[in-house]
């Protein structure tokens, strides 16, 4: 080992988050492929048939949302018995692996003392944590 390796090392919090998240996105990549193949498979009904979709491609998104009944925000939670939503689980599961990672890391490095770091994730986690709610989107 040279200097820069020994002088270097990641904290254990930052290696239990870089496995956690290779799991996770190993995991995601699974359940993606999964719930795409069933949607491209017609195994469950869109609520958008194929060929209502394609003559609504070039609308700008509020034009695409009017017309085709379109959902927006955490709407789609709501539509999970439709093929064309089912997707949108695997998007969502990706998109949520840093929050879990941080969580687990937060809690690694305060627990050992490590208040600055450990308040920055903190902070961090709660900033995207209320990002992704949009429990904050009539305040602007």
């Amino acid at each position: 080992m040279n200097e820069l390796e020994t002088r270097y090392q990641n904290l254990p919090c930052q290696q239990s988050y870089a496995k956690l998240l290779g799991i996770l996105v190993n995991l995601d990549l699974a359940l993606l492929i999964l719930t795409f193949a069933i949607y491209s498979f017609g195994l469950i009904d869109p609520l958008l048939p194929i060929k209502e979709l394609t003559a609504a491609w070039g609308l700008p998104a509020g034009d695409y949302i009017a017309r085709t009944g379109g959902i927006t925000g955490w709407g789609w939670a709501l539509k999970l018995n439709y093929g064309d939503y089912i997707p949108f689980i695997g998007i969502a599961f990706l998109a949520s692996n840093s929050m879990i990672c941080y969580a687990i890391a937060g809690g690694m490095t305060l627990r050992r003392g490590r208040f600055v770091i450990g308040f920055n994730i903190v902070l961090d986690f709660a900033v995207s944590f209320l990002a992704a709610s949009d429990l904050l989107h009539n305040l602007h």
